[in-house]
């Protein structure tokens, strides 16, 4: 009953009007917006004149740069408190119509506020970390203590943040190096091996991550009709083993909104067609692991399956 009563003074939760960009309590206000999916897509913020339209935003906020530039924490108390109305009020002008929105969050006398979106950054960053000699059920021990607030809570915050900003930095190259190719039912792209980002990409969440941004912000700049219509397929190597192993990873269409995703069955009949080792290990069954020797097969075999 003490340590209840204690844990009570401490924390406290509530549910407000809050900013949906990544992590930004734990950041700066630029750079959360630079690598949230949803404000980078929507202000194609990769390109010059999307961060020329990202500063004019701020400055119609009333936002000075150099209060933008430095961690939320060291804003303006006053900037900080009146963010969420300031956003609501420009977020329909700059295409941002869903920035705002009601959330849970819970401060703690010690530690900054955290809301619900950032413990899920943080769990996942924990579920999925950039290093393939760690166990999958340690890394589940550190996620679940991580949502109890401890120090593995701002790790976990940490390396979510080095997830955001691999994930917009390999869109980049994609977009840049006209990576996004279409192999006809579906677009396809390859995080090479040898790529410093690709340790970043080793789990189910974060190569999914990387490829909704990478379509989405591919549909943003691309001039055919069909692109909205168009899934995509990601593969990046195996950190575990890249020599041997590959992760694929099935997104579906932009302007597909009912939630479902068809590339399990289309992934298990493919395998089935061809014989391709390959392992259906992830909760979801979008993503899966495949031998590299039997990459070319297996694309054959989905490209017959989807015409």
């Amino acid at each position: 009953a003490d340590a209840a009563a204690a844990d009570a003074t401490t924390h406290t939760i509530s549910f407000q009007k809050d900013v949906q960009l990544s992590l930004y309590r734990h950041w700066s206000l630029v750079e959360s917006l630079k690598h949230t999916p949803y404000s980078a897509t929507a202000l194609k913020l990769w390109t010059r004149k999307g961060e020329k339209r990202m500063l004019e935003l701020l400055a119609e906020l009333g936002l000075p740069l150099t209060e933008c530039r430095q961690l939320f924490c060291g804003m303006d108390v006053n900037l900080r408190s009146e963010l969420p109305t300031l956003l609501e009020g420009k977020q329909k002008k700059y295409g941002l119509d869903e920035l705002v929105v009601p959330s849970f969050s819970r401060s703690h006398v010690f530690h900054a506020r955290c809301s619900a979106r950032d413990y899920a950054h943080a769990a996942l960053a924990l579920l999925e970390p950039a290093q393939p000699d760690l166990s999958h059920t340690q890394a589940f021990l550190n996620a679940s203590d991580g949502l109890a607030g401890s120090n593995l809570m701002l790790r976990g915050i940490e390396h979510a943040k080095k997830q955001l900003e691999a994930v917009c930095s390999q869109t980049q190259t994609f977009l840049d190096m006209n990576q996004l190719i279409s192999a006809g039912p579906f677009l396809y792209a390859t995080v090479l091996q040898g790529s410093p980002l690709a340790r970043y990409f080793g789990g189910g969440h974060v190569i999914g991550m990387l490829g909704r941004f990478a379509l989405a912000a591919h549909v943003s700049v691309s001039k055919a009709k069909k692109a909205r219509s168009l899934p995509l397929v990601l593969t990046t190597p195996d950190i575990s083993d890249p020599d041997t192993w590959c992760l694929v990873c099935g997104v579906p269409p932009v302007a597909d909104h009912s939630c479902r995703n068809f590339f399990g069955k289309a992934f298990e009949k493919a395998v089935d067609m061809t014989q391709a080792r390959a392992e259906m290990m992830f909760f979801d069954s979008h993503v899966m692991r495949l031998n590299v020797n039997d990459r070319s097969k297996f694309f054959d075999a989905l490209i017959s399956l989807m015409s």
